[in-house]
């Protein structure tokens, strides 16, 4: 039986969508995640049964992920997908057009002729043009699956749904979701809440956990070097380092916080480096939560000013 199906699996056409590596995460872990994954299910599945689909709207980094994937798959094996601008949630005038370009996706991948359409990231498009359909047109379509990362607007959606046009935008991606085939959780925890919220049969959730590529290692610096990088990047100080975006769900105002209950000698020997992609108004509002903790402003970095300045 499984040889049966490992050859049912070998002769299967998979199609992957990856508007995730130009869309808003893309500089961020779901654009690197998915870019792994990706890339080694490439590999394991054989570019012949493979092909990657792409958005020619989403053009600022069209040109740089057509050469990733020009790399590792046949040139006709690359998509390229026109949808609408003027679709992202963020703005209500844009609903007719998004409804519009989800069905023109739905059309166009049915007409692909794949057996499983993969989608790296299916609540992007708030804040960019990504296109994800769900609509009528992908029923008649190939299978789908999706990596989930979490669910946490629904698990909290008194911090992160409280403005109508994201709980909208939320919702209707949450309907999709849940008609999905295949749901790849990328944590044990992930898997059960998307149990718990999505209530679909647990066969249709797998976890299959996370890892990193091979560019990110431990690497040795010489006393020079590691000065340099530190100097680039404005650290001066031994540091307690926090990665991941300025968000409630990852606690940082609670690091800042127990940051300053630590003595006054460590506090005054250390600094607290945040790095991920972060907005004015978050760096401002961090500052903040410092000046309420008692903590100097100072004792936050962002390396992010820091490498904008250098260049």
């Amino acid at each position: 039986m499984c040889w049966r199906l490992r050859r049912l699996r070998l002769a299967m056409n998979f199609l992957y969508d990856l508007q995730a590596l130009q869309s808003e995460s893309r500089g961020r872990g779901i654009g690197r995640y998915s870019r792994g994954l990706v890339g080694a299910l490439l590999q394991g599945t054989g570019v012949q049964d493979a092909s990657v689909l792409l958005n020619i709207a989403l053009d600022e980094h069209f040109d740089a992920e057509r050469l990733w994937c020009e790399a590792r798959v046949p040139r006709p094996r690359i998509l390229s997908f026109r949808g609408l601008t003027a679709i992202r949630g963020v703005a209500a005038s844009n609903r007719a057009r998004a409804q519009a370009c989800e069905a023109l996706y739905d059309a166009y991948v049915a007409t692909r002729h794949v057996d499983l359409l993969h989608i790296a990231s299916p609540f992007e498009g708030f804040g960019d043009d990504t296109v994800v359909g769900w609509t009528e047109l992908s029923r008649g379509g190939p299978a789908r699956a999706a990596t989930v990362y979490d669910l946490i607007p629904f698990e909290a959606p008194e911090v992160y749904l409280t403005d109508p046009l994201r709980k909208d935008f939320y919702e209707r991606r949450f309907e999709g979701l849940a008609r999905a085939d295949l749901l790849l959780a990328i944590s044990s925890h992930t898997r059960q809440v998307a149990l718990d919220i999505l209530g679909v049969e647990p066969s249709r959730v797998v976890n299959i956990s996370s890892d990193t590529e091979a560019v990110f290692r431990k690497v040795a610096l010489a006393p020079d070097a590691q000065a340099r990088l530190l100097r680039r990047y404005g650290i001066s100080k031994p540091f307690v380092m926090h990665t991941g975006i300025l968000e409630p769900r990852k606690n940082v105002e609670t690091l800042v916080r127990a940051f300053a209950h630590l003595s006054p000698e460590v506090r005054a020997g250390h600094e607290i480096v945040l790095v991920g992609a972060t907005t004015s108004p978050q760096i401002a509002h961090m500052r903040g939560v410092a000046r309420a903790a008692d903590v100097p402003e100072q004792t936050l970095v962002f390396p992010g000013l820091f490498r904008m300045r250098t260049w």
